[in-house]
């Protein structure tokens, strides 16, 4: 199909990507743009990637570009799905090969008849590469220099209906996947692009759910993070529910929201900071002027900025119920202060039952007829950078570094490094921007 028709065409393709695209085609191999990046820029989506599938081996894309040196480097990562990734300046761009495809489903036996009729050879390389991923809409290929767009699997009309498929039978490809991440992937894309998961992948969902607890720890933390980034928490949150993983995953939050009949609410230290900070102020509710000076203080660095806009906005701040109290008249700045360093203190606790079965047992015992699956999987080091992160408040109120206005952007990068200063403002001003 004619990709301008579909309002695609190669200026939307960063000079990077676009030049690695062309020196492989210059070379006499097929490559395609494929996957996120063609869904998305058919959704008028800014992609987060360019990744390229050529029919070159991976060694093949090293070797060519060392040789033209217009590249920085360019390495094989990966062992179960290695890729090659070429580095450009601040830049990369992954490359896969049809080659490593074919090899790593060599069970997998998809015959040429199974084609579309009127397809050729090279379509057929095409399309067995499509039949090995996870959605219809991750399926498409994209070739900016002939304006085509190439789709097996009738992903664009998914794409048009705003509908999430598998490509194969959806209980096969859940379980094909190493640990069933697919699933989470899948809710995850469901969120993001607020799009209607299938029939079939629902009752797969349903009825495979619970295996998720085989993923690793760590898999499990990176693929929640990605679900409660990019804007889509509450949709991910109100997915995980419906599907009663919720319960699996974040056993704590689900019991909560089952009690307080809610749907509402970056799993590293940002996203685990506010959990443990939801659990304190569950376990202990607090009024306005307490928690509004609180996180003025993780968000603005300074006790008078904090103090001044927590009383200016304590009348009017949101009241969530039961983790905050009515107002009841005006506190002292001292009684402000010895509330603020309780509250601090109590993050430690709150925090434990995170990483801690024994502490999540003790935190369900709130919830006696919500069931608890007793996983854990954020790792301890994050644990004691929430601590970190708190620690300003715990001995006495303090300025954070930070400090800011509220029209001062979060530097994402910062948090996704780790920086515990930033982090500590990321939570502060969303905390802040749920409240006023």
């Amino acid at each position: 199909m004619d990709s301008r028709s579909l309002g695609l065409s190669a200026k939307m393709v960063p000079n990077h990507s676009w030049t690695v695209l062309r020196m492989l085609q210059a070379a006499g191999k097929e490559a395609y743009f494929v996957g996120g990046c063609v869904r998305d820029l058919l959704l008028k989506k800014v992609p987060k990637d360019f990744d390229i599938v050529t029919t070159a081996e991976l060694k093949q894309v090293v070797f060519f570009f060392l040789v033209k040196r217009m590249f920085n480097r360019a390495i094989i990562i990966g062992k179960r799905f290695p890729i090659c990734k070429v580095f450009h300046k601040d830049c990369s761009v992954e490359v896969s090969s049809f080659e490593t495809a074919s090899q790593k489903c060599k069970g997998k036996k998809i015959a040429f008849s199974q084609m579309p009729k009127g397809c050729d050879r090279l379509d057929f390389a095409r399309f067995k590469n499509c039949m090995k991923r996870d959605f219809t809409v991750n399926s498409l290929y994209f070739d900016p220099a002939r304006n085509v767009i190439f789709d097996y699997t009738n992903a664009l009309r998914d794409i048009r209906s705003k509908k999430l498929r598998t490509i194969t039978l959806a209980k096969l490809s859940f379980k094909e996947d190493e640990g069933l991440s697919r699933i989470l992937r899948g809710l995850r894309l469901a969120a993001r692009l607020n799009l209607i998961i299938s029939k079939e992948a629902e009752e797969a969902i349903n009825s495979l759910s619970s295996s998720v607890t085989n993923l690793s720890t760590d898999r499990i933390a990176l693929e929640m993070n990605y679900m409660f980034s990019y804007g889509a928490a509450e949709l991910s949150i109100i997915l995980l529910q419906k599907y009663k993983l919720l319960q699996i995953l974040l056993p704590f939050h689900a019991a909560y929201f089952s009690e307080q009949g809610r749907n509402r609410f970056d799993m590293r230290s940002t996203m685990a900071g506010i959990m443990a900070f939801h659990r304190a102020l569950f376990s202990n509710p607090n009024h306005p002027v307490v928690v509004l000076t609180f996180a003025s203080l993780l968000y603005h660095g300074t006790w008078e900025e904090s103090l001044k806009f927590a009383r200016k906005n304590a009348s009017t701040a949101k009241i969530f119920v039961p983790e905050m109290l009515d107002d009841s008249g005006h506190l002292s700045d001292d009684e402000l202060v010895d509330k603020i360093v309780h509250l601090a203190r109590q993050m430690d606790e709150s925090a434990n039952f995170l990483v801690s079965k024994d502490h999540l047992s003790d935190a369900m015992a709130r919830f006696p007829e919500s069931p608890c699956s007793d996983t854990v999987f954020v790792a301890k080091k994050t644990l004691l950078k929430i601590k970190e992160i708190f620690s300003i408040l715990r001995t006495g109120v303090t300025s954070s570094k930070r400090g800011g206005d509220r029209n001062t952007e979060i530097r994402s990068s910062l948090v996704t490094a780790g920086d515990v200063s930033e982090t500590r403002y990321a939570i502060g001003r969303i905390i802040l921007d749920t409240l006023v």
